[in-house]
């Protein structure tokens, strides 16, 4: 998707890095928190092709029911397992109704839309929703109101990218460099752990010149016989600067056009500056009236997006109750043992990281007690197992963890797991999260643990809206919190590597 060429022609430049550790790069080790965590948007229409490729052809007889939806939460377990926060972008009802010369359905919801939504609901994954400027506004104040990017999601995501309000977008649409997109992440199944990581160089209005002249979404033809490397030459040569500010001054008709196209005629025929690469008097003579087409143009520079942009919230933690509830009503999920083991190995890593961030994001130096804490956390640190080991390059601490302990919501029957921390957010969380006001500076007290009489309630039997799933009848059943007995299992490893 997007402009032709353009992902092969970018290859050479991209670098191939561990999703952890452009994630903590500069953050955690430096400076006193509040510690913001490294934000991705997630353009979730790639995600519906991608989810949905699994149901095409033959389908495997163990895909059981729902297999996009089963793939879906299962990226969105893997990517909460990593130092990140994330923010899902849907398109918009604005979005272009013609994209690569077909129709598109702009006011039909498309199926995976309100079950996906669920989905990032019970992770507490931020996503768009709305799009009146008034429901925008309301989301400052009710984070259960989502307000749903104007037009195409990339568009929305790559504004929040150039505003700094994210730190990368997840895409496999090239479109979003056109658009303003600065960092620009691949590989959104994570199978490896790392990410394509595409930065930017040039201002966007040269990329949206070469997506003018490529051909792409909204117009395929372009400039017939232009590949992405002319199309970079000519952009180096100043045409898509020059396009830029003449449409800035509203001068983009008339006489302006012609002497724009006989100036790319000039460059392409002679290339004067070598700036092109070569001469190309063939391409020279494809240059039709048409060219440049301003709607196109527009579209790239001026694309539907919401005004003001969408605001991030802070990080949220995910629900293990509420998603074992949607897995058993959207997957069919109703084999207690397939459901603590999916638990076991692919959710409740993201929980417990998705807390540590959260910790980190939320202290405030009044607040510096271990037992403000969420659950999970401190039970992580209060009774901690740990050794110090090294992956993928990065120092961390390997911790165990027992899965009772989880904020809120957890099984009946658990067993331990380990999971890896990474060293800057280990020490950031044992430095802030476990000293008093007076402390600051001071040898962490937490080192060592706490002594037997430090007790914390970890059981939050005032929450109402619980949720628990129990196993004990041999299927789940999902309802408010009640009292039962915990089944003690051996301590397995988890690799999140």
């Amino acid at each position: 998707m997007g402009v032709r060429g353009l992902w092969t022609y970018l290859k050479p430049s991209a670098t191939t890095e561990s999703l952890a550790a452009l994630a903590l790069d500069g953050r955690y080790t430096t400076g006193r928190p509040p510690f913001r965590p490294f934000v991705i948007g997630v353009d979730v229409s790639v995600w519906f092709e991608q989810c949905q490729q699994v149901t095409r052809g033959r389908a495997h007889a163990q895909s059981g029911q729902n297999p996009p939806l089963r793939t879906f939460i299962f990226r969105t377990a893997r990517l909460k397992s990593f130092p990140v926060q994330v923010i899902f972008a849907y398109d918009g009802p604005e979005r272009p109704a013609l994209k690569r010369g077909q129709k598109v359905a702009t006011k039909k919801t498309h199926w995976m839309t309100k079950p996906t939504q669920r989905i990032l609901d019970t992770f507490d994954i931020q996503w768009f929703t709305v799009c009146t400027v008034h429901l925008v506004l309301m989301f400052v104040l009710a984070t259960d109101s989502s307000p749903q990017a104007k037009g195409e999601a990339e568009a929305e995501l790559a504004a929040m990218n150039g505003a700094g309000m994210i730190d990368a977008v997840m895409t496999d649409d090239s479109d979003v460099f056109a658009f303003g997109g600065r960092l620009v992440l691949r590989n959104s199944s994570l199978s490896d752990s790392t990410v394509d990581v595409y930065r930017a160089d040039i201002p966007h209005e040269d990329y949206a010149l070469v997506s003018l002249l490529c051909g792409g979404d909204y117009d395929m033809a372009g400039l017939p016989g232009c590949g992405p490397a002319t199309a970079f030459g000519l952009a180096r040569c100043g045409l898509g600067h020059s396009l830029h500010a003449a449409e800035s001054r509203r001068q983009f008709h008339g006489p302006f056009r012609q002497s724009w196209r006989e100036d790319m005629e000039h460059q392409l025929r002679y290339d004067p500056m070598s700036r092109v690469g070569r001469r190309n008097p063939a391409l020279a003579d494809n240059i039709s009236d048409t060219v440049p087409n301003i709607d196109t143009w527009s579209a790239y520079l001026n694309p539907a997006v919401s005004e003001p942009l969408v605001p991030v919230r802070q990080p949220g933690v995910p629900d293990v109750g509420k998603i074992a509830a949607a897995a058993v009503s959207l997957l069919g999920w109703e084999d207690a043992d397939r459901l603590l083991n999916t638990f076991h190995n692919k959710i409740w890593p993201g929980v417990v990281t998705s807390e540590l961030l959260q910790d980190l994001c939320t202290w405030q130096p009044d607040n510096q007690d271990v037992a403000l804490a969420a659950a999970a956390t401190r039970h992580f640190f209060l009774h901690f197992v740990c050794k110090k080991q090294t992956v993928a390059g990065l120092s961390g601490y390997n911790v165990r963890m027992p899965a009772d302990a989880l904020a809120k919501d957890t099984f009946r029957a658990t067993k331990p797991f380990r999971l890896w921390v990474p060293e800057g957010i280990y020490k950031a969380w044992m430095k802030f999260m476990w000293t008093s006001p007076l402390d600051v500076g001071k040898p962490s007290k937490g080192q060592g643990g706490p002594s037997s009489q430090d007790v914390i309630d970890l059981t939050n039997e005032s929450d109402e809206n619980e949720w628990v799933i129990d196993f004990t009848s041999g299927s789940p059943s999902c309802g408010s919190k009640s009292k039962g007995k915990s089944k003690a299992w051996s301590m397995d490893f988890i690799d999140l590597t």
